[in-house]
């Protein structure tokens, strides 16, 4: 229905992809414009869209082996002149969006299905709803603030709670700017940036897409961080961190980075780590500076007895090299204990049946209490 100088309402709208299956479906879209702003030139503008029960299904599906949705967006650049030279191309704007009781599906059938834990190769958020503001198109570059996005995914339970900041999209980057999220018992604030020389190096995001991320003061606890990285679901612990990523998932660098955890214990420094999301395959070099240790903080870690052990030297300050594996590296380190100061160049190695650490190398100590 088009309500002429207001507002054009859609029904049941199905866009289907190339092989026939649903793209796109919507229960009912309300889009709001004004007779002076609708079309002016090239741009298309509307005031206001209200979407209700939206079913987006992106699947890898495509004859040339890409998602159905990149055809799709051919088809669009088609339309509104996204191949076209810049002085031809218009502007497509919602100054308001929100949507309601809708979800997103991604599915790509030539990747692994990854068992307990989230399946980014295959997903379904549910009971998605969102607010924003200024969704804008031209070209290859897409935008829109985020006031409030919430959801589930469908198989792990994953409840977003709230996300907001600004997403951007352009032909080699995908951005998003002053991005707040609850999820869990987590927070995160942060700015991310993942570049890449084609969209189509999503399909490998761990090996060919570079991410730039500056995070602020967040919140993680570990039961959250066990849907992508299965190791933390044995413990029960907050971390608080912030500091600098850049790299790739499976070989990135940490600057200026500041992880607490406990009562009292502070890590700062740098790191460089690769391997993952292999976690135990995963190779560490990482450089300590200013920090401290509190042993009644590790007891999830490393079991009573060696908490006990620990107890001994009080709250710690230690700076150092730590290289290897988590279960296996080395520590070349100074630590400045309540009873002595401590030169360490020792190698800990974590027993995978008993969780038992065994030690090899040298200690020095002076001042000993």
């Amino acid at each position: 229905n088009i309500y002429w100088l207001s507002q054009v309402h859609l029904e049941d709208l199905l866009v289907l992809d190339t092989e026939a299956d649903t793209l796109i479906f919507v229960r009912s879209a309300r889009l709001n414009y004004g007779t002076t702003s609708l079309i002016m030139g090239r741009d298309i503008t509307f005031n206001r869209a209200i979407v209700e029960g939206a079913d987006v299904r992106v699947v890898r599906n495509a004859p040339d082996g890409r998602f159905n949705i990149n055809l799709f967006d051919d088809g669009l650049k088609d339309i509104f002149g996204s191949n076209r030279p810049d002085s031809l191309k218009g502007t497509f704007l919602i100054k308001e969006i929100e949507l309601f009781d809708s979800e997103f599906t991604l599915s790509d059938p030539y990747k692994d299905t990854i068992r307990n834990k989230f399946n980014y190769n295959q997903f379904k958020i549910q009971n998605l709803n969102a607010s924003g503001q200024n969704l804008s198109s031209k070209g290859k570059n897409f935008q829109i603030q985020l006031e409030s996005v919430t959801g589930t995914d469908s198989a792990t339970q994953i409840n977003i709670k709230s996300l907001s900041g600004l997403y951007q999209i352009t032909k080699n980057s995908m951005v998003f700017r002053t991005f707040n999220m609850d999820f869990g018992r987590s927070t995160i604030e942060a700015s991310f940036v993942f570049q890449f020389d084609s969209i189509q190096q999503m399909k490998e995001f761990n090996e060919q897409v570079t991410i730039i991320a500056d995070v602020k003061k967040s919140r993680i606890y570990s039961r959250d961080l066990g849907y992508f990285a299965t190791l933390f679901n044995r413990y029960y612990q907050y971390y608080n961190l912030s500091g600098f990523f850049s790299g790739s998932v499976n070989r990135f660098k940490l600057d200026d980075f500041n992880i607490a955890l406990g009562s009292f214990s502070r890590f700062r420094g740098s790191a460089s780590i690769s391997g993952l999301p292999d976690v135990n395959n995963t190779f560490i070099d990482m450089k300590i500076e200013n920090s401290i240790l509190n042993p009644e903080d590790l007891g999830q870690y490393f079991g009573e007895e060696i908490v006990q052990g620990l107890a001994k030297f009080g709250r710690s300050s230690f700076s150092g090299r730590f290289t290897g594996f988590p279960v296996d590296f080395v520590a070349d380190a100074e630590f400045y204990t309540q009873i002595g100061f401590f030169d360490s160049d020792i190698n800990l190695k974590l027993d995978e049946e008993d969780n038992l650490p065994h030690y090899s190398g040298s200690i020095i100590a002076q001042g000993l209490d």
